[in-house]
């Protein structure tokens, strides 16, 4: 039977989600008071999965059709995401601050906070 994915239309096979084929993920700048707009967002991305054998490791690392992100603390640095896989497991990804700083863009919504000068 199998799903199809949506923009494109091809047969993306039945290992998939009812309703997509990858949970995905993104990165997002809000302003610091009220209402809280977003001002960036980064790319859409999913976490790499882990090879479970040598023979894995040789294809590419795909991501796990289940993943969400559950929670992220940043230390010297360095931001680590808790996020489960699959329902299943508990993983830890760590990346720099930067990297996610440096891949924000520019939302397209105009500042809330800003005047207007007369």
């Amino acid at each position: 039977r199998g799903f199809r994915d949506t923009l494109s239309g091809v047969s993306l096979g039945q290992n998939l989600t009812y309703f997509a084929h990858h949970y995905t993920h993104f990165f997002f700048q809000l302003e610091p008071t009220p209402p809280f707009a977003v001002t960036a967002m980064g790319p859409e991305f999913c976490l790499g999965a882990q090879p479970v054998s040598k023979a894995a490791a040789m294809g590419t690392l795909d991501c796990q059709i289940v993943q969400y992100i559950t929670g992220m603390i940043l230390r010297n640095e360095i931001l680590t995401l808790a996020y489960g896989a699959n329902d299943c497991s508990a993983h830890l990804f760590h990346l720099s601050l930067l990297d996610v700083l440096t891949d924000l863009r520019p939302s397209g919504n105009p500042s809330r906070n800003t005047t207007e000068s007369s």
